[in-house]
């Protein structure tokens, strides 16, 4: 009997846990679809994907590049040699895996892959998460034949029309889909009790689990340990600190993590969620539907993203400069007593982000290729 060749496809990350987790969400509906195709996820050296295809025995492949900065640094002047030396990386690995498609979602890293892959005719697509479009994905989005957007708004922040190249051209080129996410409420066959458990956790006492995406934030981390004793008196923490960013600090109700590798479990033990702005975080919250306590990471787009979820009343937002760890508290002790308040949040916020996206991104991509495979 021959053996089934596998099709390979490009996920495109950009160091932290934000670019990649929507694409692993599409990568998974194209499996359950075509049990052939394997993601090749390609990153930065010690990056959150190259962890996560370590755990979950998935195809890694190192990329060197660089990342702008939008202020003066000394790393800028190197940034056009390194985005050549992943460009030419890029190119190998096309002729190495030959993949059938390579997917971005606004990290840094894909602007050389986009650009390989443009050049040798792969199809190109990207998903742009945030309210305002990414640098990355302005700069790839004249290259991909596809792109894909978490809000409606953002559709006019790209331009419609063809790609580049005679093979892929789309009349319809910006597609609104949602963001996708691996984490569902519904699908986690995970207990409250066994979460619990896990986490050696009581019931008797409310849980707050802190997160702050997958390389974890400095500002949360020293808004918990400004008065942990405090804060541990009214909830139990889960708090995952983010790689090298782990302080011994000892407390009862208190259990600090590097990196969650059971991220569901901790959302299902959790009652309430201490979370940055970031739309992979967002998204996961909407759809485990917990409610939520957002802090943006200030001077950054994320500030946009808080404010839509503001206006919408689809969550807590608290400023970091202004927010002292007995605001949080206050904060917190007002959720629990208001089930009304909790109900508002938790449905806003997981209408603020449409269902099946991840199923929706996949077909949005699968008929572009069935469309365009026999030209």
């Amino acid at each position: 009997m021959n053996k089934i060749k596998p099709k390979y496809i490009f996920l495109a990350g950009g160091h932290s846990a934000g670019p990649i987790i929507p694409l692993l969400a599409v990568a998974e509906e194209w499996h359950k679809e075509h049990r052939t195709v394997r993601p090749v996820l390609l990153d930065t050296k010690s990056s959150v994907s190259e962890r996560i295809a370590k755990e979950e025995n998935l195809i890694f492949e190192r990329i060197v590049t660089g990342k702008l900065r939008r202020y003066w640094a000394w790393q800028n002047l190197f940034l056009p040699f390194l985005v050549f030396i992943g460009f030419l990386k890029s190119i190998y690995l096309i002729f190495r895996y030959r993949p059938i498609a390579v997917l971005g979602a606004g990290g840094f890293v894909q602007m050389p892959v986009v650009l390989a892959a443009w050049l040798f005719r792969v199809p190109r697509f990207i998903h742009q998460q945030d309210v305002d479009a990414t640098l990355s994905n302005s700069l790839c989005a004249p290259f991909a034949n596809l792109i894909t957007v978490t809000f409606e708004d953002s559709i006019r922040d790209f331009p419609q029309g063809s790609g580049l190249g005679d093979k892929y051209i789309s009349t319809h080129k910006v597609i609104w889909t949602g963001n996708p996410t691996r984490y569902k409420a519904e699908e986690s066959e995970t207990t409250k009790e066994a979460a619990l458990k896990k986490f050696q956790l009581h019931k008797d006492l409310p849980v707050l689990l802190v997160i702050g995406g997958g390389t974890g934030a400095v500002g949360l981390n020293n808004l918990v340990y400004q008065d942990l004793k405090a804060l541990t008196s009214v909830v139990q923490v889960i708090h995952a600190t983010g790689k090298g960013k782990l302080v011994q600090k000892r407390a009862t109700n208190y259990h600090p993590f590097e990196y969650l590798s059971d991220v569901q479990s901790a959302y299902v033990a959790a009652d309430i969620i201490l979370s940055r702005t970031g739309l992979g975080a967002m998204t996961s919250i909407a759809a485990v539907k917990k409610p939520a306590i957002f802090i943006p990471m200030p001077e950054s787009h994320q500030e946009k993203n808080a404010e839509l979820i503001y206006r919408l009343k689809a969550g807590i937002v608290l400023d970091q400069s202004e927010t002292s760890t007995q605001d949080l508290i206050s904060v917190i002790r007002q959720l629990l007593f208001d089930p009304e308040k909790v109900k508002q949040i938790t449905h806003n916020l997981n209408k603020l982000f449409p269902e099946n996206a991840s199923q929706k991104v996949y077909k949005a991509i699968s008929d572009y290729l069935e469309k365009h495979e026999s030209k």
